[in-house]
Formats: C-alpha cells, sequence, structure tokens
C-alpha cells in the first residue's frame, strides 16, 4: 500500500509523464473561430406610392389621374356623362372600344432571405469546475462568455409584385381615325374627342412588375453568456474528450442601413433610405461537443463544435427591416486551455 502522505507526490509523477490529467478540478479556455449558419432577412422592401390619383369608381364628374394619363370634368361639368378633358400617353392604351389607365402602388411586401454563407468571427473564455465521476467520466459546470461580430450585406436586385388599378374608359363608338395620335392631353375648354367619363374597374396584383435594387446592411455584435452541465471523459494518450449544454443568455447590439430605388417600367424611380440602431436580450440554450489534446499537464489544446438556438434580433428603419435568424447558429472554434 502507498502511504498518504506519498499519494499527491506520485499523482504529479505520472502526470508529468503521462500529458492530460483530469485531476486538475478547474480549468479556463480562451479560443477562437467562426460562426457558422446565420441567416438574416430584410423586408418591406420596395415601397412604391401613389404618383397619381384615379378616384372612386363612382361619379362622372370626378378628376381622375393615372401614371399615364387623366380624364377631368370639362366646361360642361361632364354633361351625359362624357368629357373631352383627358389625355393619354401611348398607343397601347387603345384596347378595344376602351382607353384604359392605369395607377400602380407597391406596399413593401418585398423580402430578401439572406442564406447566411459567410463564417463571423467568434472569441470565447470558459471556465469549466469539475465536481466528480458520472457516467465514467467527470461532471462539472460550464461558465462561458464570448464575442460575435455578425456582419451581413447585400446589393442583389429584387423583383415584386405591384397593385395596379386599372380603368377603362369607352371611346362611345368614336373612330379609330378621330382617336388623337399619342401622347395627347385635352383640355377642359375643348372641344375634343368626347369619351365616357365613368370608369370600368378592375384592381390586380401583378407579379414581377416592381423592380428593387439598392444596398442592405445588418451589422450586429453578440455577447453570448453560456451556463450549463459538463461531462469529460479521459480517452487515453493525452486526449479527453467533453460534452456540454445549458442555457445562452446573449446581448446583442447592432445597426441597420439601407438605401432602395423602386421602379415599375413608365415611371421614374423612387428612392428611399433609412438608419436604426438598437440593443437586446436574446433568450436560447446551446449544446456543443469538444476534443482536447493535453501536451503539458496542465495545457491542452481544444477544439469544438456548438449548436446554437437563440431568438430573432430585429431592426426596423423607415418602414424596412433587417432581421437576424439566429436559431440555427454552428460555432466551430479552437483555443488553448489551463488547468489549476
Amino acid at each position: 500500500m502507498i502511504p498518504a502522505m506519498n499519494r499527491p507526490l506520485l499523482t504529479t509523477v505520472l502526470a508529468l509523464g503521462g500529458g492530460l490529467s483530469l485531476t486538475h478540478a478547474d480549468s479556463l479556455t480562451l479560443s477562437g473561430g467562426a460562426l457558422l449558419n446565420v441567416r438574416a432577412d430584410f423586408g418591406g422592401l420596395g415601397v412604391l406610392g401613389a404618383v397619381s390619383n384615379p378616384g372612386p369608381v363612382t361619379g362622372g364628374a370626378v378628376t381622375r389621374t393615372y401614371d399615364n394619363g387623366f380624364v377631368g370634368v370639362d366646361v360642361t361639368g361632364n354633361g351625359g356623362d362624357t368629357t373631352w378633358n383627358w389625355g393619354y400617353q401611348n398607343a397601347a392604351q387603345v384596347q378595344g372600344g376602351n382607353l384604359v389607365f392605369q395607377s400602380d402602388t407597391a406596399a413593401g411586401t418585398t423580402v430578401e432571405r439572406n442564406a447566411g454563407k459567410d463564417a463571423h468571427a467568434s472569441v470565447e473564455l470558459a471556465w469549466r469546475k469539475d465536481f466528480g465521476e458520472a457516467l465514467g467520466g467527470r461532471w462539472g459546470l460550464l461558465l462561458g462568455v464570448g464575442l460575435q461580430q455578425v456582419d451581413i450585406r447585400s446589393g442583389a436586385a429584387l423583383a415584386g409584385g405591384v397593385t395596379r388599378t386599372s380603368d377603362a374608359y369607352s371611346l362611345n363608338g368614336l373612330p379609330a381615325a378621330f382617336i388623337p395620335t399619342a401622347p395627347y392631353s385635352g383640355s377642359a375648354a375643348g372641344p375634343g374627342p368626347l369619351i365616357s367619363s365613368v370608369p370600368s374597374r378592375t384592381v390586380s396584383t401583378v407579379a414581377g412588375a416592381l423592380t428593387v435594387t439598392g444596398l442592405r446592411e445588418l451589422d450586429t455584435r453578440l455577447v453570448p453568456f453560456a451556463l450549463g452541465p459538463s461531462l469529460e471523459w479521459d480517452l487515453g494518450s493525452d486526449w479527453s474528450a467533453t460534452l456540454a449544454g445549458g442555457a445562452l443568455l446573449t446581448w446583442a447590439e447592432g445597426d441597420f442601413r439601407f438605401t432602395e430605388s423602386s421602379t415599375v417600367p413608365g415611371r421614374a424611380p423612387q428612392t428611399a433610405l433609412g438608419a436604426a440602431s438598437g440593443n437586446d436580450w436574446l433568450f436560447g440554450g446551446f449544446v456543443e461537443a469538444g476534443l482536447h489534446w493535453g501536451f503539458r499537464p496542465e495545457a491542452s489544446l481544444d477544439f469544438k463544435v456548438r449548436w446554437q438556438a437563440l431568438e430573432d434580433y430585429l431592426l426596423v428603419a423607415n418602414g424596412r427591416y433587417g432581421r437576424l435568424d439566429l436559431e440555427a447558429g454552428v460555432q466551430l472554434a479552437a483555443g488553448l486551455s489551463w488547468r489549476f
């Protein structure tokens, strides 16, 4: 039997000759790596305000304006629900026995889903406290604090839909030879060719009619605090493995900026820009697995992979938003651990 007073000395000698020692109760690890599989949504894009006013669908003595013309009230007050105070821009508006006008708007329903293929820098300082044996290894408590920088930018051109109001006015049998060549603009005083002043209206959504260009940026700094139980197993030959999991409380602060140009055929582009900053606490959890090589009794090289799930982080500016999707982040890291 080895005398009790000699056991600490023998343990130290064996550790010096055998690499990693799991007899040290605590460890401190500094690691760095990359955060992957983070996505972003940029939404509310493609707002296109009305530049015309088609007015009510009823009423024969109403001034109505469109993206490609107008139908107004003449000096007769549009007697008989007809008017010569009208104008149009192109020959394609003459459709059968009608003259057709359009007014387009877009409410900002376009969304870009960024796949998040980039790697984002991350660092972490973690402390592990051993408490005893469990499940063939040693169990303890892991406490870590990190910093993750997530910057996502996109200048992709997008397509969106527009809400189109189309009003058709009867030409009342007006022969083609008496239809003025486009572009044409009548007057209230007239006289001129008479068309109906009461429209037949349809409202539709035209997919892909809107083109949205510009730049969208979401720059976010995450400070995650990890807390949970940890298990470590000695694999022999200076190697060990760990498995940990628990809660992840994260402080997020960031900036969202955008510039935008929205265009439909036949209209000048409408531009917009905006910026917003904000911070928030995000709640979630993590699971991680690690592999450790003990090149000294008190030091080891660590390699780990962590899966982390957090709430979304959202910023809104001028009706547009940038949302960071953090529900399936994967962190790859390597570092140096010191046992004491």
